[in-house]
């Protein structure tokens, strides 16, 4: 048995990982028992940045049976003594609540007790002879008071019959993943467990003691200087500063005051009466109870609520206060940006050019002995030199990068001139992989473009590699297809299959396609000298012709998520009806499937009841596989017409989706968890049927595309969208991460008061005529504030695609890229990534956001995390939640939006909705422009930007839509300004500002 590494860097994340506030330089204490008394004497501190390091000492050191090893929970101070265990004096904040459950029943006892506050992670520290575990409750703001620390915890231990001895400061935990050596009578040698709850997220002040509450402090006399007056004052009309810095203010002696003043704002926020008692709890004064505290508060409320400030919860599109940034990361000037960035491709270049020169050098080496056997010395001695010579210290390990940046900073063109600029790389194969054939043409033009600028030329041969569907390079009659493929609609079926497409068509034993010797698609393969090669994205997990030489490089261009996330769906009753290739197993097999499915209960928890495991379901998925060639009854020499209809029966028996089916399922039967990411079962799901919506239950099989770039071969990604856990999932382990923020020179209005959906802008099927009257007008002020907006500058419009037709009336069912609509530009989301053709534009009206359904990306998750063993939740729709603005003046502030409750389909969530935002927005490119251009983003979505010099304003659409410069709107609206310099003043978010004497205002007019 081995300690699980894994275990304990889950368990140390968990407890000291993502932001810690002003504690991130706190200590990390690792203890450990002695081998030879199993007492605990050692002990060693870690930074909170080497947790990587601190579960590999733990693991060392629990391997030696008897050494058992522990955390401790809280951070310590900076400077706490190394030589010895850390004391209580060394508590610096403790990060998470906890209790420790020894006794028998006690862990099934808090699994009742904890429903409406569940543990954030469970740390299972025994199974014999009862089950023994940790509890933890991390909280969003690390605690610095050790005695309220002290007395949640003993509160805890108190309800659930824990350890109450197991509460002080300095406490250390068993570390989670780690032997537990057993001490005591009755306990056995066992490795310990952890789990997150899927949901992960941390618990705000004060919501653990609303169920747990902690033992109460005396009361202090009546005439105690620190008791807080009863007074019940309070003035609407005064402004205040955001609720956070008032009870920043609480005191003794400066209790009642500041106290009053946040409680009217959190009622003017919304917030519940529990919500705000609980928040005031901590700050009960010394000697005071929290109940004489909530008396206080309660009071308080009251005189809030009936002096008028709960009107406000009527305005479900007020900021709220307090709520920190959803992004947190710091943006670079934009010359260190850009410097950065190139550097770190530089270096990649450099790395990647060496180890495949020298790899040429040992291939070229090995085929001198024309087929003869290398002795292994000699192949040892040629591997030295080679790897001495181009100063390689590892000929098997490539280096793989994924590099985000802001869009427009120039990462492209970086990779353009690195590669036109190495006179080396003119003999390797290079493949670079694009979203579009479109912006594949302009890669390579501006490839050739600079092979003929001086400082370069010459430069390397280019191929734009085109699809058998892409539109053809010679001259076609008018009756041809005009396609690179002359059976393009047997092409699609056959792909649409997942069949292998030139065994089907083109060539194979069964036969040879009359057009194959002067096909265009094929004539670009047998060119096969060294190049730059330019694919679509698809080409990434598609198999090469054999024979085809394999690139050197591999470089990727945008996110490939969706590309790399395969789904298919079909109707359950095929799995009802046996096909003719089902026999014996595999009939069975089939029917056992089609039970699991039908029961109510999760999917591979019902298959193994039906007795299905791996071996099972794969010899069925081989037998509906068929033979290599795909058992289609399909030749290349036949005539396309037939051709389509033999696929178009297979297509109807579904045969090739039941072979995914089966295998995924085989894939994940085994894993240890009751559901299924890759296959789920759809009741009553809408579905287009002749133009018509109908209800079907549909069964989806999802699956994540396998790479053909392996772990071997060096590889480039260029992302302003790259997730750094997504691409790992997509593209394997080892894989670097660099993310360089940059900041933008923009002047930006925000307005907050809605999300800007696409019902509420053209409506929906069946929409009372109120809303849509509604959508009609506010459809109506949208084409009007662009009108406005395109008279004073040169403006462009991004929006969702049916929102683009219902402003610029366009009814081609494919639209062109962009449309000039009344002075402006219009694009849709979906179609701008990589495009450059609006730089020189002076400003960007953004128009809603696209927010797919719950359901669509819990789908992409599903095959981004197919064969993970750790169980998604996939509830199927939203939650609202409170997402902070990153403001520059370090107020905080922020807007109720949608969110998922999985961390991992929140990734996955913010890559199709946040980032496509801004994706869109930085069309106009915002870095190099020495004059500040115009955003105006009609969407409450908080956003990962920090703007230099920006005047983001956050308005309401009221305001937005009319007339008037966005100083004055923002006058008019009592709303302050992210950045502290536009108005005269300094001031909190919320103060008004005066209104401006003899100031000429720069904003345009909106």
């Amino acid at each position: 048995m081995k300690p699980d590494a894994e275990a304990m860097r889950a368990h140390l994340e968990h407890l000291f990982g993502g932001w810690l506030d002003e504690y991130q330089d706190g200590l990390v204490e690792l203890a450990w028992a002695d081998a030879k008394d199993g007492k605990l004497r050692h002990s060693r501190l870690f930074e909170t940045d080497c947790l990587d390091d601190l579960a590999e000492t733990a693991a060392r050191v629990n391997a030696v049976a008897g050494q058992n090893v522990y955390i401790g929970a809280a951070l310590r101070k900076h400077g706490t003594p190394r030589n010895r265990r850390a004391a209580d004096a060394s508590f610096y904040a403790l990060t998470a609540f906890y209790v420790d459950l020894d006794e028998a029943g006690a862990y099934n006892r808090a699994l009742t007790l904890t429903r409406d506050v569940r543990p954030t992670a469970v740390g299972v520290t025994g199974k014999h002879p009862h089950t023994r575990a940790q509890l933890w409750w991390r909280q969003e703001t690390p605690v610095a008071d050790p005695d309220l620390c002290r007395r949640q915890n003993r509160a805890l231990a108190d309800a659930m019959g824990g350890d109450t001895t197991v509460t002080n400061p300095s406490r250390v935990m068993r570390l989670a993943g780690s032997i537990a050596w057993p001490k005591k009578p009755g306990r056995v040698v066992e490795r310990t467990d952890f789990s997150v709850r899927p949901d992960g997220s941390p618990y705000p002040e004060g919501r653990v003691a609303r169920f747990f509450s902690p033992a109460e402090k005396p009361a202090p006399p009546s005439n105690h200087p620190t008791a807080p007056r009863r007074r019940h004052s309070i003035d609407p009309s005064r402004p205040s500063p955001d609720a956070e810095t008032l009870l920043g203010q609480v005191g003794p002696g400066n209790w009642h005051a500041p106290m009053l003043r946040a409680v009217a704002r959190f009622v003017a926020a919304g917030w519940s009466d529990e919500d705000i008692l609980a928040k005031a709890e901590p700050y009960t004064l010394s000697g005071w109870t929290t109940e004489q505290t909530r008396g206080e508060v309660s009071a308080m409320i009251a005189g809030a609520r009936r002096k008028g400030f709960a009107r406000q919860r009527l305005s479900p599109w007020k900021l709220v206060d307090g709520v920190p940034p959803a992004y947190l990361s710091k943006p670079l000037a934009r010359d260190e940006a850009s410097a950065q960035l190139r550097s770190c491709i530089s270096q990649w270049f450099d790395q990647t050019q060496a180890l495949a020169l020298a790899r040429r050098e040992l291939a070229r080496r090995y085929k001198s002995r024309f087929a003869r056997r290398t002795p292994r010395e000699i192949a040892d001695a040629w591997r030295a030199e080679v790897k001495e010579k181009y100063g390689i210290a590892d000929l098997r390990a490539a280096p793989r990068l994924a590099v985000q940046a802001v869009a427009g900073i120039g990462k492209t063109e970086a990779v353009v001139q690195e590669i036109v600029s190495r006179p080396k790389l003119r003999d390797l194969h290079i493949s670079i992989f694009v979203p579009t054939l479109d912006l594949g043409e302009r890669l390579a033009q501006r490839i050739v473009e600079l092979s003929f600028d001086p400082r370069f030329a010459p430069g390397p041969e280019v191929r734009v590699m085109r699809g058998r569907l892409a539109e053809a390079t010679e001259e076609r009659g008018p009756r041809e297809p005009k396609t690179m493929c002359r059976k393009p609609d047997a092409a699609d079926l056959a792909s649409r299959l997942g069949l292998n497409v030139f065994k089907t068509l083109c060539r194979s034993g069964a036969g040879t396609c009359e057009h194959y010797d002067h096909c265009p698609w094929i004539k670009q393969w047998n060119d096969r000298g060294p190049a730059v090669r330019i694919w679509s994205h698809q080409y990434l997990h598609l198999p090469m012709p054999s024979g085809f030489p394999a690139a050197n490089m591999v470089i990727v261009d945008e996110s490939v998520v969706e590309t790399l996330a395969g789904e298919l769906a079909f109707a359950p009753d095929r799995l009802a009806e046996t096909p003719s290739w089902a026999e014996g197993e595999s009939a069975d097999c089939l029917d056992r499937v089609r039970k699991a499915l039908s029961e109510d209960k999760p999917l591979l928890e019902a298959a193994r009841a039906q007795g299905l495991d791996g071996e099972i379901l794969a010899r069925a998925a081989e037998a509906a596989e068929g033979r290599e060639d795909g058992d289609t009854g399909v030749t290349p020499d036949m005539p396309e017409g037939e051709a389509v209809e033999r696929l178009a029966a297979l297509e109807e028996s579904e045969r090739k989706k039941i072979a995914l089916l089966l295998r995924q399922l085989a894939n994940e039967v085994a894993l240890k968890r009751p559901g299924s990411h890759a296959v789920e079962l759809r009741r009553n799901d809408a579905v287009t049927v002749n133009g018509k919506t109908e209800r079907q239950n549909r069964i989806f099989v999802r699956w994540r595309q396998k790479v053909l770039a392996g772990k071997y071969k060096p590889l480039l990604l260029i992302d302003a969208d790259a997730d750094d856990e997504i691409n790992r999932r997509l593209f394997g382990e080892p894989l670097e991460h660099v993310a360089i923020s940059v900041s933008r020179n923009a002047v930006v209005t925000q307005c907050h008061s809605s999300s800007f959906s696409r019902r509420s802008l053209i409506g929906f099927p069946g929409a009372p005529p109120k809303l849509a009257a509604q959508a009609a007008k506010r459809i109506a002020q949208i084409k009007s504030l662009i009108e406005k907006l395109a008279r004073s500058a040169r403006l462009f419009v991004i929006c969702a695609k049916p929102v683009r037709r219902a402003i610029t009336g366009e009814r081609d069912e494919k639209l062109p890229l962009c449309c000039e609509w009344k002075g402006a530009t219009i694009a849709h989301f979906g179609r701008v990534r990589g495009v450059d053709d609006w730089k020189h534009h002076e400003a960007v009206l953004m128009i809603g956001r696209e927010q797919p359904r719950a359901r669509d990306i819990e789908g992409l998750a599903r095959a981004i995390w197919d064969d993970d063993p750790e169980p998604l939740s996939l509830p199927g729709e939203y939650v609202e939640t409170l997402r902070g603005y990153r403001i520059k003046n370090g107020n905080k502030a922020g807007a109720r939006v949608h969110t998922h409750p999985d961390p991992r389909v929140q990734r996955v969530l913010e890559l199709k909705r946040e980032r496509e935002s801004v994706q869109a927005v930085d069309r106009i490119r915002l870095v190099y422009t020495n004059t500040a251009k115009e955003v105006y983003i009609l969407s409450k979505l908080p956003l990962d930007w920090m703007w230099t010099g920006s005047r983001a304003l956050e308005i309401s659409w009221s305001a937005a839509r009319s007339a008037g410069s966005a100083r004055r709107t923002c006058a008019a609206r009592a709303r302050c300004p992210w950045s502290p310099g536009f108005w005269p003043i300094d001031g909190p978010i919320y103060s008004p500002p005066p209104r401006p004497q003899n100031t000429k205002s720069t904003g345009k007019y909106i």
